[in-house]
């Protein structure tokens, strides 16, 4: 899958409905409400009404009649990864392009040999992926606050990004940041 680069997002994680995230990701919330409430608002005000957004797992733990009043406020197409917590979103595919375990896309980019940066997404982190040891990136979300990633994986659970979506230029800048990881083949 091809996509256009400024109207690209990506998240994970988000949690809603859970309250024991809360106190296990220290999260800066005093209440479930409060956290939904503000995972809302940051997508919304960060998310365009014509974006794509792939949500890379973890949604809600909630039954699917409350998450859907979740996804029902949600700017932008969201392509959903599933995580090992989404057992509740049966019956709500409306919300989303599509429902897959993992997923290859590529990205428009001029910095990139060839003017595409290869993308493998899936909700767990990976040792090793398509195309890894020709510059593709993994991004990935499960561990929450607990790492980062490297300059070819990025997590991008909302508990590394403010509590909201990043843009693919954000990973770009963010990929300079973190250490180098070496091929496993």
């Amino acid at each position: 899958m091809k996509i256009s680069t400024n109207k690209i997002f990506f998240s994970s994680d988000p949690h809603y409905y859970h309250n024991n995230v809360i106190k296990y990701c220290n999260r800066p919330f005093s209440n479930v409400e409060e956290m939904n409430d503000t995972l809302v608002t940051n997508w919304n005000t960060t998310v365009p009404n014509d974006a794509i957004v792939f949500l890379l797992g973890d949604v809600s733990f909630a039954k699917p009649e409350q998450t859907e009043k979740i996804l029902k406020q949600l700017n932008g197409n969201i392509y959903l990864i599933r995580g090992n917590h989404d057992w509740n979103l049966r019956g709500l595919s409306k919300y989303f392009v599509s429902e897959k375990e993992y997923m290859e896309i590529e990205v428009p980019d001029d910095d990139v040999k060839g003017g595409y940066m290869p993308i493998t997404l899936c909700h767990f982190p990976m040792l090793t992926w398509n195309k890894s040891h020709y510059g593709a990136i993994n991004l990935f979300g499960h561990v929450h606050e607990r790492w980062l990633g490297n300059n070819k994986q990025i997590n991008v659970g909302v508990d590394v990004w403010d509590f909201k979506p990043c843009s693919y230029q954000q990973i770009k800048e963010r990929l300079k940041t973190l250490p180098s990881k070496q091929n496993f083949f």
